[in-house]
C-alpha cells in the first residue's frame, strides 16, 4: 500500500494495529486512540471521542506531505490549537506520556472534532 492510501485508511480508521507502509506506521491504544507515526515521530492522531489532531510542527518535505494528506482527509472548520501537554490535561489520555520522547510536550497540534461514523 502506498503512503497516500495508508494515510487515507488511517483517517477512515481501517488500519490494523501495527500496520505500516514504508516510513509510516500506525498504533491503536486500549482506549481506541489511533496514532500515525512517520519515522518514529507522531504526526497525527484520532482520539477515542472523535477528535482528530495533526501536528503543526515543521518537518522534512516528505513528512510535511504526509501531514498535509491527513489534513486533506478531514473538514477543518471549528479547529483549536493546543500543545501536547494541554491535550493530556484536557482529555486525560496521557498522550504525551504514551508518545514518550517522540513528541515534545510543547509541540503544537491542531484539533478538530470529526464524525467517526462516516
Amino acid at each position: 500500500m502506498n503512503s497516500a492510501t495508508f494515510v487515507e485508511n488511517f483517517s477512515r480508521g481501517t488500519l490494523k494495529d501495527g500496520q505500516s507502509s514504508a516510513s509510516l506506521s500506525h498504533e491503536i491504544h486500549e482506549d481506541g486512540t489511533r496514532i500515525l507515526i512517520n519515522y518514529g515521530t507522531p504526526i497525527a492522531f484520532i482520539l477515542f471521542d472523535g477528535t482528530a489532531a495533526v501536528t503543526d510542527e515543521k518537518y522534512s518535505v516528505t513528512t510535511s506531505k504526509h501531514v498535509n494528506r491527513v489534513r486533506s482527509c478531514f473538514e477543518w472548520t471549528a479547529r483549536v490549537q493546543m500543545t501536547a501537554k494541554e491535550i493530556d490535561q484536557a482529555y486525560g489520555v496521557h498522550l504525551y506520556g504514551r508518545m514518550g520522547n517522540r513528541a515534545r510536550e510543547d509541540s503544537l497540534w491542531t484539533l478538530q472534532a470529526i464524525d467517526l461514523s462516516a
